[in-house]
């Protein structure tokens, strides 16, 4: 298998869990990725709103992992996971990824929120849209389709 395939379980030693919109890193989705991949150092940071403190977060992360990380993402986590791809050349795998939040956010996220597990208070503010358009468009521009996974589940 190519060492930088999506599918390798024996090259990672890092799984980057990413979360979606109004959630935390800790919770039944990083748990269950540990017990999936025993091996492998998984990280699941709670995630600030602000898509600029968000990336050097996980770019902080995906430098210090190098060529052993995998990325995997939800919702909104899958929209940075995408573009940590595109940045460092890693595999991911995008669960139900928010493709256009720049777009999508605007009429539904702009406010005051509460996460779901945690009940950590947030403001995501309408100024965070034009960083998370830059953000779409580079991953746009510099994608390796090779290195994406794409899994969606419906009820």
């Amino acid at each position: 298998m190519e060492k930088n395939s999506p599918d390798t379980r024996d090259t990672m030693s890092t799984i980057l869990y990413i979360h979606g919109f109004n959630s935390d890193g800790e919770g039944w989705k990083a748990d269950a990725l540990r017990r999936q991949f025993p091996q492998a150092n998984v990280l699941a940071p709670d995630l600030p709103p602000n898509p600029e403190e968000v990336i050097a977060i996980l770019a902080d992360i995906a430098q210090e992992a190098g060529a052993s990380l995998l990325a995997i993402g939800t919702s909104l986590g899958g929209f940075y996971a995408r573009y940590l791809s595109a940045r460092f050349g890693c595999p991911t795998w995008l669960f139900n990824p928010s493709i256009t939040p720049d777009l999508t956010l605007d009429s539904r996220g702009i406010g005051q929120f509460y996460t779901w597990t945690k009940k950590r208070p947030y403001l995501f503010k309408r100024e965070y849209l034009a960083a998370l358009h830059t953000l779409r468009a580079y991953a746009d521009l510099h994608q390796n389709p090779a290195l994406l996974r794409f899994f969606s589940y419906r009820r």
